[in-house]
């Protein structure tokens, strides 16, 4: 198993070149650790800053944060579906040296980015944070490049749609479930529920929702699986059939219910 030293972080920071700024909230009860990954991004020209507790999701955002690496010791599968209902923030989780590789999954399962386990090695922390970035950067350009005919937020050909007693709004960019209360998504959940309102009852596949979803993410059609996930929990509820979004074996998802569009 590998060990790093202090001489293999030293090792890991840059003699000359220097990397684009991400600004990292590094997240973990162990001191050690939290000094030693943040001296380390630091070093790589990024914005770390170490806090041994999680603080209110609302500051990820405010705050300018764009990569959270957060333990997850510290109750991190549940704090990171907090963080996946209010935030789109990249995650790279953290788990103990003999951690149970659930961990890993769950994890995953909930939106992280990446996920490391100890002992760190300081190179491939540092390699998988600036993967991270270029796919941020990546995104911010071709955000750019397409401006024009694809405004943030997405403009919608109609005001949204009714489904099995919920709506969706376009201009207000809100979802309420059947007793009319609002259910917070984030912009990628938003963008993948109105591809599937789009084609009710079709299968899509993964790339076809990313593409969706996602348009100028380069990441693996994979990923989309924890994004259903998490939707799926937020369109439980009473009212409504107990799985709206339905696996098609070999195709991928299909939405299971009657749609009528809102003018």
């Amino acid at each position: 198993m590998y060990h790093p030293t202090s001489t293999d972080w030293a090792a890991a920071t840059p003699s000359g070149a220097s990397a684009p700024a991400l600004n990292v909230l590094v997240v973990t009860s162990n001191g050690d650790l939290r000094e030693r990954i943040t001296t380390c991004l630091c070093a790589h020209d990024c914005g770390a800053v170490g806090l041994s507790d999680m603080p209110a999701t609302s500051r990820l955002q405010a705050e300018g944060w764009n990569l959270l690496v957060l333990d997850v010791q510290l109750d991190g599968p549940e704090r990171l579906r907090r963080i996946r209902m209010e935030t789109d923030i990249s995650v790279i989780m953290i788990a103990r040296a003999g951690s149970d590789d659930v961990d890993c999954v769950t994890g995953l399962e909930l939106g992280a980015d990446d996920f490391l386990k100890e002992p760190l090695d300081p190179r491939e922390l540092v390699a998988r944070a600036r993967a991270i970035l270029r796919r941020q950067g990546s995104r911010r350009q071709s955000s750019r490049r397409q401006g024009a005919t694809h405004p943030l937020p997405l403009e919608y050909p109609r005001a949204g749609w009714r489904f099995m007693g919920w709506e969706l709004r376009h201009r207000i960019h809100t979802l309420k479930d059947p007793s009319g209360q609002i259910v917070k998504l984030s912009r990628n959940e938003f963008a993948l529920l109105n591809a599937f309102l789009e084609s009710p009852r079709r299968a899509l596949s993964r790339v076809q929702l990313l593409r969706a979803s996602r348009p100028h993410d380069d990441i693996s059609d994979r990923s989309i699986d924890g994004q259903i996930l998490r939707l799926r929990r937020k369109l439980q509820s009473p009212l409504s059939p107990p799985q709206m979004i339905k696996t098609h074996r070999g195709i991928g998802y299909v939405l299971d219910a009657d749609v009528d569009p809102l003018f």
